[in-house]
């Protein structure tokens, strides 16, 4: 008796949720449909009265300056900006946050994924051991690998 009664009870609420969710649906069409009616009237009374008609949000819009991209003079500029930076050849730490086990470190990979790990995740055939002090270690084939954060020794 009790588990009709319990039925019954969930039934009633399943079907009251899908009636408010039906009304709120209605509600929010009937309110984009008066939007929509308001916008039209306002352009109507516009283009009787002056001829033309610009919408509000125009207003609101920025400016698109369309300026043209210059190229560096030489190659250095290219050259330089790059130094000791990314090296997309190898496995490199990102960033690492936290402390302890709830550490976390930003990791991309050589394909070019980035990823965020944590304690005992696996990357490159090994586990992650630890994760501080501006570097990710992890054990593969019993020997620990160091992966230094940018920039790090």
């Amino acid at each position: 008796m009790d588990e009709q009664l319990q039925a019954q009870a969930e039934a009633r609420a399943r079907a009251q949720a899908s009636a408010d969710q039906q009304r709120e649906q209605n509600e929010r069409a009937a309110a984009e449909a008066r939007a929509r009616a308001q916008a039209a009237a306002e352009e109507r009374a516009a283009i009787a009265s002056t001829g033309t008609y610009k919408p509000p949000e125009a207003d609101a819009e920025p400016e698109v300056a369309t300026a043209t991209a210059r190229t560096p003079q030489s190659n250095a500029v290219t050259k330089n900006a790059t130094v000791g930076g990314l090296d997309l050849a190898k496995t490199q730490v990102i960033g690492v946050i936290g402390a302890g086990k709830a550490s976390r470190g930003l990791i991309r990979l050589r394909s070019g994924k980035v990823v965020t790990v944590r304690l005992g995740d696996r990357i490159d055939g090994g586990a992650i051991n630890s994760i501080g002090k501006g570097r990710i270690s992890y054990v593969k084939a019993g020997r620990q690998y160091d992966l230094p954060i940018l920039g790090g020794s």
